[in-house]
């Protein structure tokens, strides 16, 4: 059982992820835009699943943040993985490279959580 945090906006993406993340077995954080994450960060979860287009915070700003912000500097082992459209010029940030393009099946999602968790 790994804690995962789901940055996402979109209710109906969070619900299906959640529902389906706990049903694995894993601890589910949540947060609509990456002001909240950035909150919910600190719960030290293992993995990070980050929608890129969010308002109030997009996932580039969150991710940034807890890449180069010495407030973040314990959480700079999360592994973080883009959802939606996440630029190729941004994906500099991320842990892992890996982003998955809106829809996702869950498949892919449950894969992704499994690999850096090691459940």
């Amino acid at each position: 059982m790994a804690k995962v945090l789901l940055v996402e906006d979109t209710p109906e993406c969070r619900i299906l992820a959640v529902a389906t993340l706990t049903h694995k077995g894993h601890e589910v954080i949540e947060a609509k835009d990456g002001s909240e994450g950035l909150e919910a960060i600190a719960q030290n979860p293992k993995i990070a699943l980050v929608d890129y287009n969010m308002p109030v915070m997009d996932g580039y700003e969150f991710t940034r943040a807890v890449r180069t912000d010495d407030k973040y500097a314990l959480q700079r082992d999360t592994v973080l993985i883009g959802i939606g459209d996440f630029p190729v010029n941004k994906r500099e940030f991320l842990t892992d490279r890996r982003c998955f393009e809106k829809p996702w099946s869950l498949k892919e999602l449950i894969e992704a959580v499994n690999e850096y968790c090691s459940v």
